[in-house]
């Protein structure tokens, strides 16, 4: 390849690009993030004030402290490593036993520990009514610009909770794992575990992500119930 022409000397440049150091410079970027993610944004601030008038000053705190973590520089990197290296099926132990585990990069552990040990799983039920949901999404909103894609695990333990609290043993077994201010990524019983998260698996091969088309069905047993159907996910 043909060495690239030197710039020539700068007076023989356009006014407005002297300042110029190399050709690849970039003028029309916008400015690197909010460091005070949720402090720095007015609208946001705003939203929250007009639509959740009774939201604690404590939970307004806790939204500032997730907008400086979101920030920084050091959780901007998690969300880039998480999805630089992507998770890793693992079906089989060096024993040749069944496993079925997913290994993540630290730096997802990272950033589900960040949501969970902050309670942003959980504040709409735990300030239910007092602006509580509206709290979520706001975190929801700052978390997704770390990474959007561990915000899902995170939602969906959220949103599991109304289905569960319309049995009264479900939710006397589950309340307090769902709810847990902590992250326990180990595959292991519910029954061993503090604390959980949950998935939900919708998408079905004749649907795709329109539940409306589901055909699964979950059955009544002596012992629970039992699922008769296709699930992609």
């Amino acid at each position: 390849m043909p060495e690239p022409r030197p710039l020539p000397p700068s007076e023989h440049l356009p006014p407005y690009t002297r300042h110029m150091t190399c050709r690849d410079e970039a003028l029309n970027q916008a400015e690197p993030p909010l460091r005070q993610a949720f402090v720095d944004d007015r609208p946001l601030r705003e939203a929250l004030r007009r639509e959740a008038p009774g939201l604690s000053p404590l939970v307004l705190t806790r939204l500032a402290e997730l907008g400086t973590a979101v920030g920084s520089a050091d959780t901007r990197a998690l969300g880039f490593a998480a999805n630089l290296h992507a998770p890793q099926l693992l079906t089989h132990d060096p024993q040749g036993r069944r496993l079925d585990e997913v290994e993540y990069h630290p730096a997802y552990h990272q950033l589900m520990r960040l949501a969970l040990e902050g309670g942003w799983h959980s504040v709409a039920w735990e300030e239910e009514g007092h602006g509580g949901h509206q709290a979520h999404v706001a975190a929801l909103y700052l978390l997704t610009q770390a990474e959007p894609g561990f915000c899902c695990p995170i939602t969906m333990t959220h949103a599991v909770w109304p289905a569960l609290r319309q049995d009264e043993a479900l939710a006397t077994f589950w309340k307090p794992r769902l709810r847990a201010r902590a992250y326990d990524p180990l595959s292991r019983s519910p029954r061993d575990k503090h604390s959980a998260i949950f998935g939900m698996a919708m998408t079905e091969r004749q649907g795709g992500s329109d539940v409306r088309t589901n055909l699964t069905r979950a059955d009544a047993t002596a012992d629970g119930y039992r699922l008769n159907g296709h699930k992609c996910s």
